[in-house]
């Protein structure tokens, strides 16, 4: 049983000016647009505790703002987590850390390399370093393991946040789980290739098929030749009897081509239970 964890926190690196917006405002407002999210209403009208006017003091404007963008980013369903221009976490949603099993932001930064698939971690460790090398935001899917080990895809979305100065003070990165749909992409890519071999099989068959009746036919011209040595009419015999080997060989090829294209009922949590990434969750 995994031990609970302690809250997560907020580092924000920069404070705000009074009346200028700080790096939690600039996260927030794109945790908004990840998430299609309108920005309905300025900050101060959230929450009606904490009133910000001309006179608020910087301290209290930049601990507002903390404040709002944990309680935003602790709201959403995605898997959100920060980090500084060095790609250093500074912050991981409760989802986040309670999906992946790891109890702090410190531990993370040591062991995140651990929840990726094996298989993707080259990839995911290339596009992270050339986004922070390079500035560009990016989208990539990977396989993310759960705490007990089961594998899902998931689709990371990550973007820079820039100071006045256009430096990179931060990242944002949103993690979605999206492993229903490409387990349903997987399966109809295998049902797509399953149909154009059999699509392929049966133009051969259907070659084949043809060549044979023909063949079959002057077999069939031949053994009624009455001149024919005994010899000669056993011989025809065999080969009549292997073309018509060959023959339901190729019969049976074409009707399960029309069999596959038919339409049929079918469990999609039977179809999709299949080891598509080590130990990846069915539908």
């Amino acid at each position: 049983m995994r031990q609970s964890s302690p809250q997560p926190h907020f580092k924000s690196e920069l404070p705000a000016a009074e009346g200028s917006p700080g790096p939690a405002v600039k996260i927030a407002e794109r945790m908004r647009e990840q998430v299609g999210v309108p920005q309905r209403r300025t900050s101060t009208d959230h929450d009606p505790g904490l009133k910000l006017t001309g006179k608020t003091p910087a301290r209290a404007s930049s601990r507002y703002q903390r404040e709002a963008l944990l309680l935003l980013a602790e709201s959403m369903p995605q898997k959100v987590w920060t980090s500084d221009a060095q790609g250093v976490k500074t912050y991981c949603n409760r989802r986040y850390l309670d999906f992946t099993g790891i109890s702090s932001v410190a531990e993370m930064n040591i062991r995140w390399h651990e929840c990726v698939h094996p298989e993707d971690r080259r990839l995911v460790r290339e596009t992270w370093a050339n986004a922070l090398a390079t500035g560009e935001p990016y989208t990539l899917s990977y396989r993310l393991r759960r705490h007990d080990g089961v594998y899902r895809h998931v689709l990371a979305r990550a973007v820079p946040v820039r100071g006045d100065d256009g430096q990179i003070e931060q990242w944002l990165v949103t993690t979605t789980d999206i492993h229903e749909q490409a387990v349903a992409e997987e399966l109809l890519r295998r049902t797509e290739k399953l149909a154009a071999a059999a699509r392929i099989a049966a133009s051969i068959a259907h070659e084949i098929n043809n060549e044979v009746a023909a063949v079959t036919n002057a077999l069939y011209l031949a053994l009624q030749a009455k001149e024919l040595s005994p010899s000669t009419r056993q011989y025809l015999k065999l080969a009549d009897q292997e073309l018509a080997r060959i023959a339901r060989a190729t019969t049976q090829t074409l009707q399960f081509y029309k069999q596959s294209v038919a339409p049929a009922l079918a469990s999609l949590r039977e179809l999709t239970a299949f080891p598509a990434c080590g130990k990846t969750q069915p539908l």
